[in-house]
């Protein structure tokens, strides 16, 4: 949550540069560059602090640290970006990659897994992590029944402006 309002300032920023849309009423155009600038922001963001502090500033907040899985020791730079790649999946899964955590007594999702990370605390807990699955199977349900719902209305509504060239995404039920 800290992170993403981190990173909700710093990536409006490049998209809403151009500042006529909100005034005039003009076509946002979304240059090839804003774009690039959308997804890189967020991946030198994360691999930045994972590799200089070990934790982005919303773990670090809470007493996070992201180590290697098996030494316990600080990460390596392709874990850092393997595990900063494994977190575009929750774009394209809704989520679902992180609600695997649930799942598992040490806590990884997938993006550790991958990755060989671990999510660890400063202090250990009292009490060991516990699985749970129903917990875990809910938040995916939900999940997956709103992003269905969420992708039908985004891809009905879909019209993107890029250096004279537009791309529009049919409709959700032409697609099925």
């Amino acid at each position: 949550m800290i992170d993403s309002s981190i990173l909700g300032v710093l990536t409006t920023f490049p998209l809403f540069l151009d500042f006529r849309h909100w005034f005039f009423g003009a076509d946002m155009h979304l240059s090839w560059a804003r774009i690039l600038a959308l997804i890189l922001i967020p991946f030198c963001y994360r691999l930045g602090f994972l590799m200089g502090m070990g934790a982005t500033p919303g773990k670090w907040l809470l007493g996070l640290k992201v180590v290697d899985h098996q030494t316990k020791g600080e990460l390596r730079l392709d874990q850092a970006a393997l595990r900063t790649l494994a977190e575009y999946l929750n774009f394209f899964f809704h989520f679902a990659p992180q609600i695997i955590a649930l799942y598992r007594a040490d806590r990884r999702q997938l993006g550790d897994l991958l990755a060989q990370t671990q999510v660890v605390q400063y202090f250990p807990r009292a009490f060991p992590a516990k699985p749970r699955p129903i917990l875990a199977t809910m938040a995916i349900l939900i999940s997956l029944s709103t992003a269905g719902e969420n992708l039908r209305q985004t891809a009905a509504k879909l019209r993107v402006q890029t250096d004279g060239i537009i791309l529009t995404v049919p409709d959700w039920d032409d697609v099925i």
